[in-house]
């Protein structure tokens, strides 16, 4: 899944790292190399910067990541991977998948920093809009459904079983990750192109290496993805948003466009009402 899966890092080093939206800071350029010998790059180059989390999540930093999801556990962040649905299907549907979750013991130098930047694990595309989903509940994840009802011949109607819920981060971690989102939205490299206008709207890109079959990657080819959920002051709705292998535009900007689109027609089509409360102050993206 790539970086959209950094909100699930910062919900573990939030809740056992002692970590919130703007302290501590960590110190972080845009290559650098680990004591153990792991290296790790962002998507960009830029000088060394103190990121605070929501930094980190604003700009997708994934040294800065790196740093602040090591400040907890392996077996806590594998938790909290498994907490968001990685690993399990969503609706044992004919042929789904369920994912790839590698147990610790399997993690090696670099698979300990990669984790928390959303590799070294697969996703389906209805798992990342579950995580999302938990998060727009205020933490409380429900399990996804294809069918509402069922009408017979006779006209009885057939409701279907209730899905399970699950309260999976508390409330307040819910609402600060919501926050951090929404700040992403404003203040990413996306920003312009994914306003829908009238309503408050959360956003993560996500751009994962495509492998070659051999132990490596692809050159230049990658899945691309962006999810998010709107309005933010009463969230109704998850859009995720998947290239593969895009062309013309590889990183996840390719995304940026349809999401727009897609987020303003589920807005209008059912007829979700426009933000009525204003945007919180802006977070900093440095401390």
């Amino acid at each position: 899944p790539g970086s959209t899966f950094k909100a699930v890092t910062a919900a573990a080093v939030m809740e056992n790292g002692g970590v919130t939206m703007t302290s501590p800071t960590v110190s972080a350029s845009s290559h650098e190399k680990f004591d153990n010998g792991a290296v790790i790059n962002d998507a960009f180059v830029h000088p060394t910067f103190q990121y605070t989390l929501a930094g980190a999540l604003i700009d997708s930093s994934n040294v800065a990541l790196s740093k602040f999801g090591t400040m907890v556990s392996p077996e806590v962040r594998y938790d909290y991977l498994e907490r968001f649905g990685v690993g399990e299907k969503t609706l044992d549907f004919p042929s789904e998948v369920g994912g790839i979750l590698h147990p610790v013991s399997d993690w090696d130098n670099q698979s300990l920093y990669t984790t928390t930047f959303g590799q070294y694990f697969t996703v389906t595309a209805a798992q990342l809009a579950g995580a999302y989903q938990a998060i727009a509940n205020g933490g409380e994840k429900i399990d996804l459904s294809l069918v509402e009802s069922c009408t017979g011949a006779d006209g009885t109607v057939t409701e279907a079983a209730d899905p399970k819920h699950e309260q999976i981060i508390q409330e307040q971690t819910a609402a600060e990750l919501t926050r951090m989102l929404e700040n992403v939205a404003v203040q990413g490299g996306n920003a312009e192109r994914i306003q829908v206008p009238g309503y408050r709207v959360t956003s993560k890109t996500g751009t994962a290496q495509v492998s070659d079959g051999n132990g490596g990657y692809k050159a230049g080819v990658y899945y691309t993805s962006m999810v998010g959920f709107a309005p933010v002051d009463d969230p109704q709705y998850v859009v995720v948003v998947t290239l593969d292998e895009p062309t013309k535009v590889v990183s996840s900007a390719a995304t940026a466009s349809a999401f727009q689109k897609a987020m303003t027609q589920v807005m209008k089509t059912y007829r979700v009402m426009p933000s009525s409360v204003p945007m919180d102050e802006l977070l900093p993206k440095f401390g």
